[in-house]
């Protein structure tokens, strides 16, 4: 079975539960912690996906690390996946169970991208247009990217809406090279 097949069954069954105990919100949280620690530590992360490491050792390591910071809920399911030598997918089952809670719950990532940093009120104006257009929750992700010369980027999963100058100057450009007129 896939990594992905396998990491959406232990997502989907996570969040099942979640749900009857209403802890979805705690997990979601917990794993935000998890995946930070497991990225600013080399060691752990390593740790995590090593085959040599025998598995008792790993849940003793992680109990260490998480048995305080995490609700139980997580816990235990940390301990389940490293029992069933399914650690190495951490990761995945957190994309996936995030990506399962975000539909549940009406929410979508959203980057959007300008050319220089603008100000909290013009962030929240396009979030509230994003949301009013999309009708979701949005989770925004600001970048700054200098190559757009102005104007702004919005990618809502494979989608975008590419209102930059550098893109409207390549449409300009190619309308020239094309030889159709320009209005």
């Amino acid at each position: 079975m896939t990594e992905s097949k396998v990491s959406l069954r232990y997502a989907k069954s996570l969040l099942d539960t979640t749900d009857t105990l209403q802890k979805s919100d705690d997990v979601l949280k917990d794993f935000a912690h998890i995946l930070q620690t497991i990225k600013n530590s080399r060691d752990l992360a390593s740790l995590v996906k090593s085959p040599i490491i025998q598995n008792w050792k790993k849940k003793q390591i992680l109990k260490e690390i998480f048995e305080n910071s995490i609700s139980k809920v997580t816990f235990d399911f940390l301990m389940l996946i490293t029992d069933k030598h399914r650690e190495k997918l951490i990761d995945s089952i957190i994309q996936q169970y995030e990506n399962l809670y975000n539909i549940k719950n009406n929410r979508i990532r959203v980057k959007i991208t300008t050319a220089k940093e603008i100000d909290e009120i013009l962030k929240t104006k396009i979030i509230q247009k994003v949301q009013q257009m999309l009708n979701k929750v949005v989770l925004p992700q600001f970048a700054i990217e200098s190559n757009l010369k102005g104007g702004i980027q919005i990618q809502v999963e494979d989608w975008v809406y590419d209102a930059s100058v550098a893109h409207q100057l390549d449409i300009l450009r190619q309308n020239l090279i094309d030889g159709n007129s320009i209005n």
